[in-house]
């Protein structure tokens, strides 16, 4: 409800939403204002009452310091007497310092003790002046009667606020009143000028309702100088331009018009021309397809003859790599020929060198044996010798031991001697046997090797005759292969040519087409626009 309330007031006019939003603004401030004024006024009505009340209570204490010091009840109660004219004044008394009333503003109140707990508060306090209570209707003040540190007693003071708050709420009425006449004349003034204001928007409103209706001859008054005015004159010049454009295009229309005429004519001769245009490319067409077929069929032929070429290319190639590959070995067998009788000359001349050493070396193993045979004595001397100095030891007795020793060495050495020279004439008759045996192997290799020496010659002479069969094959194969290969060379220029004949024969088909289509929506168009011709012209609406 409070949304539709607030729709109702803010979304129908602007005037409404002016209006609406000045009174808010009005009720806002005053509002403000008026609750602002109370607050301090009902501040300083408080601070007033409370300073009368502590002055009062101060006076008091002061006026009855006498009467209690000498006890004079009568005389305190005397000067509460003028006390009870004050109309502000609630109550005001005086109390010893046990609680006891000593004197009222209401006699009947007079001897009694105060037992609440703010007064039994009050008199167990240090003797200072101090607020006792303070609320809406009543403040109150409490000062000590003292004279040289010595406390006699109290005086509380209470003030009535009635009287205050009669005039706060009275102030509050007088400032709801006032907020409300500054509304209203706000309200006033606000109608007033949303009329000023929205009259000029109003004529803006009804010219534009003039365009809607197509009469731009009538321009809107100007009531007022203020941006409003501006804005008119604005839109009047605008609805001046939009007339002229309109009348532009209008003339623009008819130019249009006479041209669209001078077109459709031109259109019969067009669809006629476009009409001989197609015969011309149906026709080319179907020739260029036949080309095609052609030139496509011719394409497969060369293709086929290129691939046969490259085939007996390729036959040649290997026929005159394998020529080149016998040349090239009937060399190395030729070569080899000749480095194999080289090799069994070198042979023959080693083997013979070998003989020469195993004679020497057997000449050399018969002087080993003459001296073996020598060691051989020797150590049987070394025997005998030694036999005999064992003897001699023997005879010698204690001081031929060491003798006898040395004998046992030699005999020992001797010993060893022997055997050493009986292996080393077994290892020597088995190097004389070998050496014999390796004599007569030279002797029959030698043999051998002059035969091979023959037969390698032979071999020799054979390859070499092979060789140049050979090389003469291999000329002549190099010979067919190059041959093979320029007229492989020239096919595939041949079936290059003809791919590219056929691609461009395959473009003239295309382009055939394209303008055998063209040919066609060229007719369509001409037909077309003769149609337009025959139809009769409509007018352009007016705008």
């Amino acid at each position: 409800m409070i949304r539709a309330a607030w729709s109702w007031l803010w979304d129908r006019s602007v005037r409404r939403q002016l209006v609406t939003g000045v009174v808010l603004v009005y009720v806002a401030v005053m509002s403000v204002f008026v609750a602002q004024l109370v607050a301090r006024q009902r501040a300083f009505l408080r601070e007033k009452a409370e300073s009368w009340a502590l002055f009062e209570a101060a006076q008091l204490a002061a006026s009855s310091l006498p009467g209690m010091m000498n006890n004079d009840l009568a005389g305190l109660q005397e000067i509460l007497e003028p006390l009870r004219a004050d109309k502000g004044l609630r109550y005001a008394m005086i109390l010893d310092p046990q609680g006891r009333i000593l004197a009222h503003t209401d006699k009947s109140k007079s001897g009694r003790f105060l037992q609440d707990a703010r007064s039994i508060e009050l008199l167990k306090s240090q003797p200072a002046s101090r607020l006792v209570s303070s609320n809406r209707e009543t403040v109150e003040y409490a000062a000590p009667v003292l004279i040289h540190a010595r406390h006699f007693g109290w005086v509380r003071v209470a003030r009535d606020l009635s009287d205050d708050n009669r005039h706060l709420q009275e102030l509050t009425l007088w400032g709801i009143g006032f907020t409300m006449v500054a509304t209203l004349i706000g309200t006033v003034v606000t109608v007033g000028l949303a009329g000023a204001i929205l009259r000029p928007l109003k004529l803006l409103l009804r010219g534009t309702e003039r365009i809607a209706h197509n009469r731009l001859d009538e321009p809107i008054p100007i009531t007022t100088r203020n941006e409003v005015g501006v804005v008119t004159a604005a839109f009047n010049n605008a609805m001046a331009q939009l007339a002229r454009q309109i009348a532009e295009r209008t003339e623009a229309d008819e130019h249009l018009r006479g041209q669209t005429v001078r077109i459709l004519e031109e259109a019969k001769v067009l669809a006629l021309a476009a009409e001989n245009i197609l015969t011309t490319a149906t026709r080319f067409t179907a020739t260029a397809a036949d080309t095609a077929h052609a030139m496509g069929n011719t394409t497969v032929a060369v293709e086929e003859l290129r691939q046969i070429s490259q085939l007996a290319s390729e036959q040649a190639r290997d026929v005159s790599e394998n020529a080149q590959s016998a040349a090239d070995i009937s060399v190395t067998g030729k070569e080899a020929a000749a480095g194999a009788g080289e090799g069994m000359q070198r042979i023959r001349d080693q083997m013979g060198s070998i003989n020469m050493l195993m004679r020497k070396l057997s000449e050399q193993t018969d002087v080993i044996v003459e001296i073996i045979a020598t060691v051989d004595e020797l150590s049987k001397s070394s025997n005998l010798l030694a036999l005999n100095a064992a003897i001699e030891a023997a005879k010698a007795g204690e001081h031929g031991r060491g003798f006898a020793i040395v004998a046992q060495e030699v005999r020992h050495l001797a010993g060893q001697s022997k055997q050493a020279t009986t292996n080393i004439r077994a290892i020597l008759n088995q190097i004389q046997n070998a050496t014999d045996d390796a004599v007569l192997a030279t002797e029959v290799g030698l043999t051998v090797v002059d035969r091979g020496a023959g037969q390698s010659a032979a071999a020799g002479n054979s390859i070499l005759t092979l060789w140049q069969s050979i090389s003469h094959a291999a000329e002549r194969a190099a010979q067919i292969a190059a041959s093979t290969r320029e007229q492989f060379a020239g096919i595939e220029q041949i079936g290059s040519a003809m791919h590219s004949m056929k691609t461009a024969s395959a473009r003239n088909v295309e382009g055939a087409q394209e303008l055998e289509r063209a040919a066609r929506n060229l007719r369509d168009l001409g037909q077309r626009l003769s149609g337009l011709a025959a139809a009769p012209a409509v007018k352009p609406p007016r705008s």
